[in-house]
């Protein structure tokens, strides 16, 4: 992506170099739809979990820069899987008749820390328990905590 962005920021100058100035107008439109594109794509929110500091927190990662403020904790309680169901319903087009769309019905596990205060925060989300449960446990080597898992599977 980043260089594909730079391909069409270059792109855009030689044609600021022209003198048409419909000609630099286009090119200061691609240039900057570049640019926002290249912020979307790279920008994400991030969960840090210091472990020798005792810190958390969510911050906006941008051009590799992470703004958030960090908050302070004692100790990380434990890990805990859960399941959640979720289903769909197509609504038919025509009362009466049958939806051309299918319904369907799914499974999502989300992967929660807890905090000895009573502080949740949500690490992961997956619809493959058994993958979740893989990156977990790369999270635990550093986290060195409990994994639960409430999901009675």
């Amino acid at each position: 992506m980043l260089i594909l962005d730079a391909m069409i920021i270059k792109v855009a100058l030689q044609a600021m170099a022209f003198e048409a100035p419909r000609l630099q107008a286009v090119a200061i439109v691609v240039g900057f739809a570049a640019v926002v594109l290249f912020l979307v794509f790279t920008t994400r929110w991030v969960l840090e979990v210091n472990v020798q500091h005792k810190t958390w927190k969510h911050a906006l990662r941008i051009l590799g820069f992470h703004l958030g403020i960090s908050k302070p904790f004692n100790a990380i309680e434990r890990v805990f899987i859960n399941k959640l169901r979720m289903k769909q319903n197509a609504m038919p087009v025509v009362p009466g008749l049958p939806s051309l769309l299918p319904s369907y019905s799914e499974c999502l596990y989300k992967a929660f820390l807890k905090f000895d205060d009573g502080e949740k925060l949500e690490l992961l989300t997956d619809t493959d328990k058994a993958k979740l449960v893989r990156t977990l446990n790369r999270y635990n080597d550093v986290l060195q905590t409990q994994i639960w898992d409430t999901t009675g599977e």
